[in-house]
């Protein structure tokens, strides 16, 4: 059981309270936006919404991002970050089946990450229609680099002779089918 100090330095969660280093604190601030974006979403999220959950002063918010907007940012770069780190693309020179495996691996590695954060997925994919222009911007460099890891798995497939150029334009094609028709609703 805790003293009456000790009770004091314990947040309502049961975590301690106190000073976390920088990059703990901040963490802390995307991981409790994420859950919130998850709950609610983006647009009915607010800033003191975000603040109550991380159970901080609301300076402290201000301290590591100025806006909603520049959070949501720093969840794509860290989306981004995650899907560099995890991404190996196939070695040239080894045997073709070999190749087609560590191709196949690419694109599950791409899809993992991204499948590991539903959330921010969902905000691109389903909320980025609603944000600011600025934020749309965002919105689309990420999806453009993200494309281009994507692009880069497949020309290396291409450049092995383990995927043909037809291929990729039929499966290109059929998503934008499907995302400009509306054949497949993506769920929440």
């Amino acid at each position: 059981m805790a003293t009456g100090t000790q009770a004091s330095a314990l947040s309502p969660s049961g975590g301690r309270r106190g000073r976390l280093p920088r990059e703990a604190r901040r963490a802390q601030l995307l991981e409790r936006a994420r859950e919130l974006f998850g709950e609610k979403g983006y647009h009915a999220t607010s800033v003191a919404d975000i603040i109550r959950r991380a159970e901080l002063a609301r300076g402290t918010f201000y301290l590591y991002f100025e806006n909603k907007p520049q959070l949501f940012e720093a969840m794509l770069e860290d989306l981004l970050a995650r899907l560099d780190r995890s991404l190996s693309l196939p070695e040239p020179g080894r045997g073709r089946p070999l190749l087609a495996e560590q191709l196949q691996t690419a694109l599950r590695q791409v899809l993992a990450t991204l499948m590991a954060d539903p959330v921010v997925v969902r905000l691109v994919l389903g909320e980025a229609e609603g944000l600011d222009g600025e934020s749309r911007s965002r919105v689309r460099a990420f999806l453009r680099v993200v494309l281009a890891r994507i692009a880069g798995v497949l020309r290396a497939g291409q450049a092995m002779g383990l995927i043909h150029p037809c291929h990729t334009l039929r499966g290109g094609l059929g998503g934008v089918l499907v995302s400009e028709t509306g054949a497949v609703k993506m769920g929440a």
